[in-house]
C-alpha cells in the first residue's frame, strides 16, 4: 500500500495541469510568460528536490522523507486551483512538484529496503504505478473538470497524496516504536 500510493501519486501535478492549462490562465490572468514558467516547474523542481533529497533522507530518514514527500504535494495540490493569485498558485505548484521530486528519489530505494527479496519486480511496479499516475490524470482531466470545474479536477488527484499521508505516518510511528534510531540510521541503508 506504501509503495503503490508512493507511486501513483509522482507525477499528477504535472499532467493533470496540461489539459487545464488554458482554464486556469484564463481564470488566474496568467500571460503566456507565466504559463511558460510553469511549463519549466517540473524540471526545476524534480531537479531541485533531486539534489537535496539525499541530505534530507540523512537527516530524517527514507520513511520521514516520503512522509514529507506526500505531505508537500498534498499540500499543494489541493489548495492551489482554490487561491485567486497566479502568485501562489505557482507557489503551490512548487510546493507540489518539489515533493513529489523527494519521492522520486525516495521511492526505489524504500522499495528496494522493504522488498529485498523482489526488488527487480516491485521496482518494476513503482514504476508502472509512476506512469498510471501520469496517465490517468491527462486522461480524466477534461471529463472531470465538464463535470465539476476545473479546480476540482485539478484538485482531485491530489486526494492520492493525501491519503498516502495516512499509511506513511503510521509506518513512521510504527518504525520509531520499534527503535527511535531506525527512521534516522536505519534508513541510511535505503539512501537515494
Amino acid at each position: 500500500v506504501l509503495g503503490v500510493l508512493l507511486g501513483i501519486s509522482l507525477r499528477y501535478a504535472v499532467t493533470g495541469l496540461s489539459p487545464l492549462l488554458s482554464d486556469v490562465r484564463a481564470a488566474l490572468g496568467i500571460g503566456t510568460a507565466g504559463a511558460t514558467f510553469i511549463g519549466m516547474l517540473p524540471t526545476l523542481c524534480f531537479g531541485a528536490a533531486g539534489f537535496v533529497a539525499p541530505f534530507i533522507v540523512r537527516k530524517i530518514g527514507a520513511e520521514s522523507t516520503a512522509l514529507l514527500a506526500v505531505s508537500l504535494a498534498a499540500a499543494g495540490t489541493l489548495v492551489r486551483p482554490f487561491i485567486d493569485s497566479s502568485v501562489f498558485f505557482i507557489a503551490l505548484s512548487i510546493v507540489a512538484l518539489v515533493g513529489m521530486g523527494l519521492g522520486n528519489v525516495v521511492g526505489a530505494p524504500l522499495v528496494k529496503k522493504y522488498f529485498p527479496d523482489r526488488q527487480a519486480a516491485m521496482v518494476t511496479v513503482f514504476a508502472l504505478l509512476m506512469q498510471a499516475g501520469a496517465t490517468l490524470p491527462a486522461m480524466t482531466a477534461i471529463p472531470v473538470a465538464n463535470a465539476f470545474g476545473w479546480q476540482a479536477s485539478l484538485a482531485s488527484w491530489g486526494m492520492l497524496s493525501l491519503i498516502a499521508v495516512i499509511p506513511w505516518g503510521i509506518q513512521l510511528l510504527k518504525l520509531r516504536r520499534n527503535d527511535p534510531l531506525t527512521t534516522q540510521a536505519g534508513s541510511a541503508t535505503a539512501q537515494a
